[in-house]
């Protein structure tokens, strides 16, 4: 795992991080899977194989991991959804529908009309409805 601050990376994924007790909880879990480190002290022979194979084993799957990691993550582009082009353009036509709509029909957070009405078709709601919405 990579340290930085108070979050850990176990991918190179930009968008992994995880808060450091996230991370102690997950190897922990990890830990307890593959038959756990209770009652090792209590028996010599289960602590001797851990100390002699825990290093090996670990080491084994550690780099089968990075070896499938490697294979999954080639093809794919570590750019999060967000970053891409055509989203961009999308968030950038939106910005400026509303701003022209804000145009056209006024900020509706500075309207100081006695009624309420709908932001995009400006239908005045009922007096009803404005009541309720002040009593609120």
């Amino acid at each position: 795992m990579k340290v930085a601050g108070f979050t850990t990376h176990k991918s190179k994924w930009p968008f992994s991080a995880t808060a450091l007790d996230q991370g102690h909880k997950q190897i922990n879990a990890h830990v307890k899977s593959v038959g756990g480190v209770v009652g090792l002290l209590d028996h010599s022979d289960a602590l001797l194989c851990w100390m002699v194979a825990g290093p090996k084993i670990a080491h084994i799957i550690g780099k089968f991991e990075s070896s499938m990691s490697s294979k999954c993550e080639a093809s794919v582009d570590l750019v999060h959804l967000d970053q891409t082009l055509s989203v961009q353009q999308k968030f950038s036509e939106q910005v400026v529908s509303l701003v022209n709509c804000f145009e056209e029909m006024g900020n509706p957070l500075i309207d100081e009309t006695d009624v309420v009405s709908a932001t995009d078709t400006k239908n005045v709601c009922g007096p009803a409805v404005t009541e309720t919405v002040r009593s609120v």
